[in-house]
């Protein structure tokens, strides 16, 4: 593929020094015009992967012909701003829409000529149903972190906004990790696919150093302050708002600079807490998996599984938050004696000592 120079410039600008697998591959799928399955773990340059083929692609002329979903306000916010970079010297408009916040400025872009649309499919649904988004013209549909979009409480919105593209719309699927009873739905709407996979089960990124803490609940706070005194840059996962809101509080009394995030929080909140410890105000943030889905931290050192995520996709994408690309990390997982079950099931699949 010969790249469109301007593209060339911008990732240059982005220290991209050559493509890393899911984009080598992905790439020349999508430039085909193939529709696409592609599974990668997190910090392996998903994004790049579809951003670069579509900016390529677009026609200069045409308002929106791109669509791209993402399950949270965090990811679409980040995906936005690395189309903007990848297409930093081309004429294309990028819309970031989500919930949360005025639907305003939005609008306004979307009337202006907006080409491309990233957003949560709440946000985007209503912004078609209130005439502003027009999809009759969507020529690629991208369902970023896939997994999410389809199931639980995204897949409604999420498939009725794939009816609402044009048939022949490109459409791109990007996860981790494709549930068994999702493979039929993923068949339904991609009809005739290319798979693309970069990672095989039991293989962990060779930069993250993973170490497992066996500790009972009431030894736990006095374990995790031993790690947190160390005074790197850490992400704290817990369960449930609750305990995130219980050990935030905690930490705080121990003297601990935090930030807390949890799915209670609005979205100017959530900013606030997250460019705080991204600029170093704080070196702790206390989170639930709210926060693993694509949130990048750069130079994040370490995560805590200060308690064990529901299942191995969850755990795949707190680890990701730490050692993406070619940067390294460590990872601490907290296991106690009432988490072995579902300790086992996740070592097993992750092949974790």
């Amino acid at each position: 593929m010969e790249l469109d120079p301007r593209i060339g410039r911008a990732i240059k600008k982005m220290s991209f020094e050559k493509l890393l697998p899911v984009q080598e591959q992905s790439i020349p799928l999508i430039m085909q015009g193939k529709n696409l399955l592609a599974q990668s773990k997190t910090g392996t340059g998903k994004t790049a992967a579809f951003a670069i083929p579509i900016l390529q692609k677009l026609d200069e002329k045409q308002k929106l012909q791109a669509l791209v979903l993402e399950p949270t306000r965090e990811l679409a916010i980040q995906v936005g701003n690395e189309f903007r970079k990848i297409g930093a010297e081309m004429p294309f408009r990028v819309v970031v829409a989500y919930g949360g916040t005025p639907d305003d400025r939005q609008k306004e872009l979307l009337e202006k000529g907006a080409n491309i649309m990233v957003g949560t499919p709440d946000r985007v649904l209503d912004l078609v149903s209130s005439g502003h988004a027009k999809l009759d013209k969507i020529a690629f549909l991208v369902l970023d972190e896939a997994d999410l979009l389809l199931d639980y409480a995204l897949a409604l919105k999420t498939r009725k906004l794939l009816k609402s593209v044009p048939e022949k719309a490109q459409k791109l699927f990007f996860c981790v990790h494709l549930p068994g009873n999702l493979e039929e739905d993923v068949k339904k709407y991609l009809g005739d696919f290319e798979k693309v996979k970069t990672f095989s089960f039991g293989k962990l990124s060779e930069n993250l150093k993973h170490d497992v803490l066996k500790v009972e609940e009431d030894k736990k706070f006095s374990e995790l302050k031993k790690l947190l005194n160390e005074r790197k840059k850490t992400l704290v996962f817990c369960k449930t708002k609750e305990s995130t809101s219980e050990l935030n509080e905690r930490l705080g009394k121990s003297g601990f600079k935090t930030r807390m995030i949890h799915g209670d929080f609005d979205q100017t909140r959530r900013n606030s807490a997250i460019s705080s410890f991204k600029a170093g105000h704080a070196n702790i943030l206390v989170a639930t998996d709210v926060a693993a889905r694509g949130l990048h931290i750069p130079e994040l050192d370490l995560v805590i599984n200060y308690e064990l995520p529901q299942n191995y996709d969850y755990y795949l994408h707190r680890i990701g938050r730490t050692a993406r690309l070619s940067a390294s990390g460590r990872v601490v997982t907290f296991v106690s004696k009432a988490d072995a079950q579902r300790w086992k099931e996740i070592k097993n699949k992750t092949g974790i000592a």
